[in-house]
């Protein structure tokens, strides 16, 4: 049963960030018109699923959302969800894409790999602020990916 209380910390995680998010769906100096909620995509044998994904009429973001990131979940997001977004929603194709990881911890050891993969990335990064009352957004390294 540890697997069903996993899942819903994840689910609650989501949730948190997502409300969040839709009460001030901004990333750095990017303001989004929307947030959506677990979307999910199937074509053929491909399928992609997007924890939180904000988007205006120029820009989107592609927010995972993870309760303790890992430093595989940066190179998840952009070796295999980031492609499978751009493959499987090809009417985005105009829009400019960014990408961030939302999480409440991040452990000790991953942090010089997480930071280095941010930057490498173009990612964002929420955190919840002290008091979990509301999100940081480090966007510093944010930027565009190529679609």
């Amino acid at each position: 049963m540890y697997g069903g209380v996993s899942s819903l910390l994840g689910d609650e995680t989501e949730l948190d960030f997502f409300a969040a998010l839709n009460s001030n769906p901004q990333l750095d100096n990017i303001h989004f018109d929307d947030v959506d909620f677990d979307l999910v995509r199937k074509k053929g044998n491909e399928k992609v699923q997007i924890d939180l994904f904000l988007f205006n009429k120029n820009s989107m973001a592609i927010i995972e959302v993870k309760r303790h990131l890992q430093s595989k979940h940066l190179d998840d997001l952009y070796n295999r969800i980031i492609p499978r977004f751009i493959r499987l929603f090809p009417e985005h194709k105009d829009k400019l894409l960014y990408a961030g990881l939302a999480t409440y911890a991040i452990p000790k050891r991953a942090k010089p790999y997480v930071k280095k993969r941010i930057d490498k990335y173009g990612f964002a990064l929420l955190t919840p602020n002290r008091d979990h009352t509301a999100i940081n957004v480090d966007a510093q390294a944010m930027r565009a990916i190529s679609v």
